[in-house]
């Protein structure tokens, strides 16, 4: 998953098998002008890790269920993001689970957040 996130060409769509994928640390996205998808949409679930964005541009993730601990972070560097189709699940323990994006560099629609503590914290 990683060497094919990381090696992606401009205009590339990368595909994730369904199934619960769990990393140790968020998976970070490095290519610009790219998709990461889930196929098919909700199917793929990350319980632990992630992905935390580079300093990238036009980069679309769709159709994940973030649960557990996992986490979504994209830094004010990375502009025309898109995240639809997402459905962010918090930790049964009630930690919350952190979607963190900048208020001007990305798009949310449509989200959905169930937990007990959702957070999602934008950045100015």
């Amino acid at each position: 998953m990683l060497v094919a996130i990381n090696s992606a060409r401009p205009g590339q769509r990368i595909v994730l098998a369904n199934g619960v994928h769990r990393v140790d640390k968020p998976i970070k996205i490095t290519r610009s002008n790219t998709g990461i998808a889930a196929q098919p949409v909700g199917d793929a679930v990350f319980s632990t890790g992630g992905f935390e964005f580079g300093a990238v541009h036009g980069v679309t993730i769709e159709g994940f269920v973030f649960s557990g601990t996992s986490s979504l972070s994209v830094p004010a560097e990375a502009e025309g993001t898109r995240i639809t189709r997402t459905t962010f699940n918090g930790d049964q323990s009630g930690a919350p689970l952190w979607c963190v994006t900048p208020m001007d560099c990305c798009a949310c629609r449509p989200a959905v957040l169930r937990s007990r503590a959702p957070q999602v914290r934008t950045r100015r």
